[in-house]
């Protein structure tokens, strides 16, 4: 049985015709699953380059497709992570908005996007809807190889809850408890990420704020507005947040972050954990269940997952490594497939490398040859043995090989490494490399029969930490000889790695391990701030060239950028206006303006007349230094501007440079 996945918005990837806000059906994704075992799962904002994207999936299920090469008509059951009811209601909004978007139900609607989109009419009654936090309960149970568990999944919001209670024997899921709206914990979290001066998916940065604040300094304003209550019940006085707002003026984007503000988010995190183990402890104690399951946004907070480690309340803890919205549609194509075959197999999730797959060497090498002017590169014959002496020698690499992770958190295909050893990488990778905030953290990957020797483990077992799931406490007398990986309160985020999940990886870790002595490397995901996770080899050079990276690792090429790079070779790249972004032209006050802003979250950024004029007629068929001389009324001295501001757009990733012409096909 064939069952296809997936999640996403109303919207088109070059339209936001409803003017949805960033946080509806965001991180959207397509996953296909064969008999219970997961076939492949890809994230669309890897595919259409959207971070947190909730544009509807089109990429992410032709790339399904193609993986599995079958056709739409051979696939059984279409599962959508959604009451059918409640994305009824949605659709009619959309229809009100406007009225060509006239489907009336949330199945014709699928119906005829499948009709638009894949020129296939698939059967309606071949849609299965499954409740939201059902569906990430599933995506946590169904992998966790536990055949009894208490299962909890916790976010923001979804079919009008803020996650909910269960308990999974055998392939029954059974509801115990539903979270109300009026007491999401993700949207509590969220609102003092937003007082804190970030925006909507910035939790995790708040999450790594908080160590460096004192949660006792405003723990008496943070009780008052939650309630522990009996039988693991909970309120949440959001009405008394204005109270933060008026004693702690909100910072503005942009402002300094001072203690206060650290103060607030370690205040926040102690009431996120406190109200978690409330929970947890009593419905642990009316079940008696062992076992603990975890998904939802929520459960993305390692700081919390590692507490309840450390409090031995279960004998084992499993956390989904896409417990974001990213793991819904494997949730609803699981449920779907226990609800038709309740006697069926389950398999364990036993690693994350799920996505898109390296390109073969000869692909691979064409690629490379377009950018030869600007890279020098060469094919290792020991490629983990070089690659680890590059790094001990102090360089950081981009490391990009075999198929893609799923989920936000990289596991060494798709991440960037360095030495974790001098505490400076930190700072050095935050600055000139990622573009962030010099307070955040990185995690280490670390062989799996080392865990013991450089973590306090809770209760000595080391084969639970291979997704990045937790937040544990680093050994005191490694905590500054990891220097780069610990954090200000002596935790990091770790995942372990086997020869058998990973062995490439495994192997770089142990090669690395021998030169050192530390079987450790500092691992981050290769990207920007500006952009996702990479996921094509085009999109690894695009990174590296924009960033400060040393060395480009990809399958058994090392790259590096040439010393002297040719002046033209600006001009000899195509500009292509990607499919998620549009021009724009502003009249104000007698003055025009122009700007080139996405059809996500709508951010903008300005641009000059000409650049604007050369993008307007820019379908990635042109060279850029063809484009300039183009212009009826630029300058020979505004070349250079021109080129400047290309570049800084191009790291913005607001544009793309390719080495060859391109089409600007707008999918989706």
């Amino acid at each position: 049985m064939i069952i296809l996945g997936f999640n996403g918005s109303v919207a088109g990837i070059s339209e936001n015709r409803f003017n949805l806000n960033v946080d509806t059906m965001h991180d959207a994704g397509a996953t296909l699953i064969e008999d219970g075992r997961i076939i492949c799962t890809f994230e669309e904002e890897r595919l259409n380059r959207i971070k947190h994207t909730n544009k509807f999936p089109v990429r992410a299920i032709e790339a399904c497709l193609e993986e599995h090469n079958i056709d739409l008509d051979e696939i059984d059951a279409f599962a959508f992570p959604n009451e059918e009811a409640v994305y009824d209601l949605e659709i009619t909004r959309c229809g009100t908005i406007d009225p060509s978007f006239n489907y009336g139900s949330a199945r014709a609607y699928l119906v005829a996007y499948f009709q638009q989109y894949f020129n296939r009419q698939i059967d309606p009654a071949r849609i299965f809807f499954v409740n939201h936090h059902l569906a990430h309960a599933a995506s946590t149970y169904y992998v966790s190889g536990f055949n009894k568990s208490l299962i909890l999944a916790l976010d923001g919001w979804g079919d009008n809850f803020s996650g909910g209670i269960y308990e999974g024997e055998g392939n029954e899921i059974r509801t115990i408890q539903k979270m109300s709206h009026n007491n999401s914990l993700g949207n509590f979290y969220v609102e003092i990420t937003r007082l804190l001066g970030f925006e909507f998916f910035d939790e995790y940065k708040v999450m790594g704020l908080a160590p460096y604040g004192d949660k006792d300094t405003y723990k008496h304003i943070f009780d008052g507005l939650y309630e522990l209550q009996p039988q693991g019940a909970y309120h949440l006085h959001r009405d008394r947040l204005r109270v933060i707002g008026e004693k702690l003026p909100p910072r503005r984007k942009g402002e300094p972050v001072t203690q206060v503000h650290k103060d607030i988010a370690a205040a926040l995190q102690a009431a996120l954990e406190e109200i978690v183990l409330h929970l947890v402890k009593h419905y642990q104690s009316v079940t008696g269940h062992d076992h603990l399951c975890l998904s939802g946004g929520v459960s993305l907070n390692c700081t919390m997952t590692g507490r309840l480690l450390y409090e031995n309340i279960f004998r084992d803890v499993f956390v989904q490594p896409a417990s974001n919205d990213t793991g819904l549609p494997l949730g609803a194509a699981l449920y779907t497939y226990y609800q038709a075959q309740p006697h069926a197999e389950r398999y364990t999730f036993k690693h994350a490398y799920l996505g898109s797959k390296a390109p073969e060497t000869t692909a691979l090498v064409s690629t490379l040859g377009k950018w030869k002017d600007v890279l020098a590169y060469y094919e290792a014959d020991e490629i983990t043995h070089e690659t680890a002496r590059l790094i001990a020698a102090g360089n950081v690499i981009g490391w990009f090989q075999g198929s893609s992770e799923f989920g936000p958190r990289a596991l060494g295909n798709r991440s960037i490494l360095a030495d974790p050893r001098p505490a400076g990488n930190k700072d050095l990778i935050n600055r000139k490399i990622k573009n962030r905030e010099g307070f955040r953290p990185f995690a280490p990957s670390l062989t799996e029969e080392s865990v013991a020797r450089f973590f306090e483990l809770p209760d000595h077992r080391q084969d639970r930490y291979g997704f990045m799931t937790f937040i544990l406490k680093v050994k005191e007398e490694y905590r500054s000889r990891l220097g780069a990986i610990t954090h200000v309160d002596g935790t990091a985020r770790l995942q372990t790695v086997t020869r058998e999940t990973n062995a490439r990886y495994y192997e770089l870790i142990n090669s690395f391990g021998e030169l050192t002595g530390m079987p450790v490397l500092l691992n981050t995901s290769f990207n920007n701030n500006c952009e996702p996770i990479v996921d094509t080899p085009q999109q690894a050079i695009n990174c590296f060239l924009t960033t400060h990276l040393d060395y480009l690792v990809i399958d058994n090429f090392i790259i590096r950028k040439r010393e002297q790079q040719p002046a033209a070779f600006f001009l000899s790249l195509y500009p292509l206006v990607p499919a998620y972004t549009r021009l724009h032209v502003l009249h104000e006050n007698g003055k025009i303006r122009y700007e080139i802003g996405n059809t996500f979250n709508e951010r903008k950024h300005p641009l000059s007349r000409n650049l604007y004029a050369l993008l307007k007629n820019s379908d990635g068929s042109l060279q850029l230094g063809k484009l300039i001389a183009g212009l009826p009324d630029a300058a020979p001295e505004d070349a250079a501007a021109i080129i400047e501001e290309v570049q800084t757009l191009w790291a913005l990733r607001t544009i793309e440079l390719t080495a060859g012409a391109a089409m600007n096909l707008a999918i989706g």
